[in-house]
């Protein structure tokens, strides 16, 4: 593994996605921390405080440190997106490390402990991401997070799933963000549309996208 391929490791811990049942889901997230505990990772209930945005939602993150004995400390973290949804969330650095040693750490949560635990219980675990033709600002990526995320693969949208849809076309033509349309595509079939409605939603972001330009213009 070279540096390159190691950031990108890494990256991917953003990446995650585990889809399934809420019960199961449930289970999964207690048998990820029992295998953690048993690797030695240790829950930070601290920074699970400061990281639930809303009163109500102190379930929702799952943050771990720790690291192997004389190897690299780090802070991974886990976000309950919805009933049926779990993403990898945030992570951070303890110690100073070498890309590499940290690649090899997050590489083995996540193949001995995220995908194993999924595996176990029949959950469906992928990595969806968008490829290097696209451009895409943070707060872009959010918003497609966030509708993703809110309307899982539903189709048609129901009301609410629209406004969400609107929020993320919004915020990607603010942002300036370019999408291969080839990539947006394959976003929306990774995350959980048919091929079928994911062309629909393609072409309606490239629809809407046009007349919001269309309209600054004016």
């Amino acid at each position: 593994m070279n540096a390159i391929e190691a950031i990108d490791t890494i990256n991917s811990w953003r990446r995650i996605l585990v889809e399934g049942p809420p019960k199961a889901i449930d289970l999964m997230l207690q048998t990820v921390e029992k295998r953690l505990d048993e690797k030695g990772w240790k829950r930070c209930p601290e920074i699970e405080a400061k990281m639930a945005r809303f009163p109500h939602s102190t379930d929702r993150f799952r943050c771990f440190e720790s690291g192997p004995q004389n190897g690299p400390q780090l802070m991974l973290g886990l976000s309950r997106v919805s009933e049926r949804r779990i993403r990898g969330g945030t992570y951070s650095l303890i110690s100073a490390s070498e890309p590499i040693d940290v690649a090899g750490v997050v590489d083995d949560v996540i193949k001995n402990v995220i995908s194993a635990s999924a595996s176990d219980l029949g959950l469906k675990v992928t990595a969806p991401r968008l490829g290097y033709a696209s451009q895409v600002p943070p707060k872009t990526m959010a918003a497609l997070y966030g509708f993703s995320d809110f309307a899982a693969g539903t189709w048609p949208l129901s009301l609410e799933m629209n406004r969400a849809w609107q929020h993320f076309v919004a915020t990607a033509c603010r942002d300036g963000a370019a999408f291969d349309v080839d990539e947006l595509m394959d976003w929306f079939v990774a995350n959980g549309w048919s091929t079928d409605a994911a062309r629909q939603l393609r072409d309606r972001f490239l629809s809407e996208a046009a007349l919001i330009a269309e309209y600054d213009e004016e």
